[in-house]
């Protein structure tokens, strides 16, 4: 027989059904042999304080979140233009209460009731698109004021400036809208663009395309259309080679270089080195100060859009910088001088 101090062993024992509890009354039972049942102290996700999730808790909770994500992934119908969806009025409406708010068809306002009174009104930009909660008509600013509005049509849809939601009007009615999910995109009809909704912003904002980038610049980047002589091939842009009659790629000559298709550089030694030309009234022997650098030099000298005779000399000490120029008589002259090669 055993004594009171000595330790026995059992095994295989099972619990089932048996129930502990934790400090912050998380239930586990063992409800089979191979499962837990588990019971949280307060609802909700598990955390720090409510650590425990059963598994059809987490089955749902993964099936929530996808659905979120599939349904965020997929394109929902178009939409006709973006609207403020709110009541339109030519005047105040009578018996308002704090919060209530409508548009002025005279001068395209946005009016709200807040602490007893109308407040000065926001104006609306022209082109922007109000839909009449009251009447369900369809109204655009225009210089400052509604104009007169049509009706909607079955199959109408908008998506709300106000509330985010997606209205249809089906059966002579807008619907209550459509609460968008995360990642949802839409394209307008009346612009041509498409916007995904930001559920922690909760804001729809434009997608880039085509129509919304601009045309490029010399300080934009943007789009650009292919112009003459420019082929492009696989994603590769070629520009044909210039000839006489067409702008296109072209090839430097070498220096005295006489082959035909190339271009000759303005330091070909063949061009001229540079000119000097100035006009000196009621002179007879003068200096012309050129600074050309070279005393390879061509001098004429005219009056009245003739070339008269003059004497010309290089001063000596300064032959490339400076010549020296008598006239038979006073006269005002223009003197070219060009240096050559």
């Amino acid at each position: 027989m055993a004594g009171v101090h000595d330790k026995q062993y059992f095994s295989n024992i099972k619990l089932i059904n048996s129930v502990v509890k934790d400090s912050d009354g998380n239930q586990i039972s063992l409800i089979s042999d191979e499962r837990l049942g588990v019971v949280n102290a307060v609802g909700g996700p598990t955390t720090a304080v409510n650590p425990l999730i059963t598994q059809t808790g987490m089955e749902n909770y993964v099936e929530t979140e996808l659905g979120n994500y599939n349904a965020g992934v997929a394109w929902r119908k178009p939409v006709k233009y973006f609207a403020y969806n709110y009541p339109v009025a030519s005047s105040q409406p009578g018996s308002p209460v704090e919060g209530d708010t409508y548009v002025d068809s005279a001068d395209a306002k946005l009016y709200t009731y807040t602490t007893g009174a109308w407040d000065a009104g926001v104006q609306l930009a022209n082109d922007e698109i109000v839909v009449d909660d009251t009447t369900g008509n369809i109204f655009t600013v225009v210089t400052g004021a509604l104009d007169a509005g049509t009706a909607p049509t079955d199959g109408d849809r908008f998506a709300s400036l106000v509330d985010d939601k997606l209205y249809t009007y089906d059966t002579d009615a807008w619907d209550a809208g459509e609460e968008p999910l995360a990642n949802w995109v839409i394209a307008t009809e009346d612009e041509d663009k498409t916007y995904m909704y930001d559920l922690e912003t909760t804001s729809w904002y434009e997608q880039p395309n085509m129509n919304s980038i601009p045309l490029a610049s010399d300080t934009v980047f943007g789009k650009v259309q292919i112009g003459t002589n420019i082929t492009v091939i696989g994603g590769v842009i070629s520009v044909a080679d210039a000839s006489t009659t067409t702008k296109g790629v072209v090839e430097l000559a070498t220096d005295g270089e006489t082959a035909a298709g190339v271009a000759v550089q303005g330091n070909d030694s063949r061009l001229l080195k540079g000119a000097y030309h100035n006009t000196y009234a009621g002179v007879t022997a003068f200096e012309v100060t050129h600074s050309l650098g070279t005393s390879k030099l061509l001098v004429q000298v005219w009056e009245d859009g003739e070339q008269v005779e003059a004497y010309i000399h290089k001063k000596t000490g300064s032959e490339t910088s400076i010549v020296e120029i008598g006239l038979n008589q006073s006269s005002t002259v223009e003197v070219s001088v060009i240096a050559i090669p």
